[in-house]
């Protein structure tokens, strides 16, 4: 095979020493380049399973914040109702003060009209008693005949009318 180019002798040297440096490579090299390989591979696991867990507590903790925002959501408008329940209370509470004050006030002043009215109504009758005295009088110091008498009437009903008045 020298003819081809081959020198066995070197060739069987080259493989040798090849063998030998492959068994060395794959004792000293090899191995410890696989186990740096798997460690790696087992921390991305570790941090891949660890970003799992941050990832699920995050969602739980957005759960969480969910439902305490809804909770709050809902605790606020049971405020607001109420506020509303009681604004609507001091209103009516208000509203029927104000109208038992209106209907004190009212009872008053028409017990205020009456009483005015009832003295109008006493002045009126003492004057009446007084014309109806001077009228008695005329009466008696005249002759009562049927013209004088109409006359009498006539003046007395115009003082009624101009007392009225």
């Amino acid at each position: 095979m020298d003819a081809v180019g081959i020198n066995w002798p070197g060739l069987l040297t080259q493989l040798i020493s090849f063998l030998i440096l492959f068994l060395l490579l794959k004792k000293f090299l090899y191995r410890p380049v696989i186990k740096m390989l798997e460690d790696r591979a087992e921390k991305i696991k570790t941090s891949l399973e660890a970003a799992d867990k941050v990832k699920q507590e995050a969602e739980q903790t957005t759960a969480a914040n969910e439902s305490l925002m809804l909770k709050a959501r809902e605790e606020s408008q049971a405020l607001i109702f109420e506020s509303r329940e009681q604004a609507k209370k001091i209103k009516e509470s208000e509203l029927e003060k104000s109208k038992l004050q209106i209907e004190i006030e009212r009872k008053r002043a028409l017990d205020e009209i009456r009483s005015e009215e009832d003295k109008i109504i006493n002045n009126i009758r003492s004057e009446f008693s007084g014309l109806a005295i001077s009228a008695a009088e005329k009466i008696i110091e005249r002759e009562v005949n049927e013209n004088n008498h109409k006359e009498i009437i006539q003046l007395f009903l115009k003082k009624a009318k101009n007392i009225k008045s």
